[in-house]
């Protein structure tokens, strides 16, 4: 994990992107797809998803800017026919949603039986327009919002380590030396493991009460 935060680093990603992308290493794509958070593949998450030799991905975004790419309106009816995917995904995308539940139907609507949505929102992260910013979900409303949506099989992935890292992460980019970040970052971490260790399970301690973001898989 060390390796990869300190390349992320050096690519100038923060921790959250970090931890989403060590997260996203564990998903291998198969079938057809769509990722409804990215115009394209660039965004660094496709660094470290797998996809199976019979993976069909597409892109989407509110405004495309070429013929290639689904035009869809996330809060509106998705532009793709009842259980035609395998799988969807939604990268740090809800957060910019005011009718987030319309998507969460939406997605499940789209996606064949047994077909998955992947996906992360923000917490404690800085306010971000794309072209807003509404909202910061905590693991109990995600599960409710799925499972309204009548998905199944539900797990909700906490990316973060205590609230020293966290801490940090809100304030580290402000310092333009990588490896002053990678240095600093490093060591919120460490204090995070080493505190967790010696106040096990205490609230104003624990990793699962300080996320940067969390992370979902839901099956149809």
């Amino acid at each position: 994990m060390i390796k990869t935060l300190w390349k992320e680093i050096l690519r100038g990603k923060t921790l959250l992107r970090t931890l989403t992308n060590l997260w996203a290493s564990s998903i291998i794509l198969k079938g057809n797809g769509v990722d409804l958070g990215a115009r394209n593949g660039k965004s660094s998450y496709y660094r470290f998803l797998k996809k199976d030799d019979d993976c069909n991905l597409m892109f989407s975004d509110l405004n495309p800017q070429s013929d290639d790419v689904l035009q869809v309106d996330l809060e509106k009816t998705i532009p793709l026919e009842n259980e035609s995917q395998d799988f969807l995904i939604l990268i740090y995308v809800l957060e910019h949603l005011f009718d987030f539940q319309n998507c969460a139907n939406e997605t499940c609507r789209i996606l064949k039986k047994n077909g998955k949505l992947y996906g992360s929102v923000p917490f404690l992260y800085q306010i971000h327009p794309d072209p807003d910013d509404n909202f910061r979900f905590t693991k109990s409303s995600l599960e409710k919002i799925f499972k309204q949506a009548g998905f199944s099989n539900i797990r909700i992935t906490n990316l973060g380590f205590g609230p020293f890292s966290a801490g940090i992460s809100q304030y580290v980019g402000v310092f333009k030396i990588k490896v002053l970040i990678f240095v600093i970052t490093y060591f919120g971490i460490i204090l995070d493991t080493l505190i967790n260790r010696l106040f096990k399970n205490h609230p104003r301690v624990k990793a699962e009460n300080f996320p940067l973001a969390y992370a979902f898989e839901a099956e149809k």
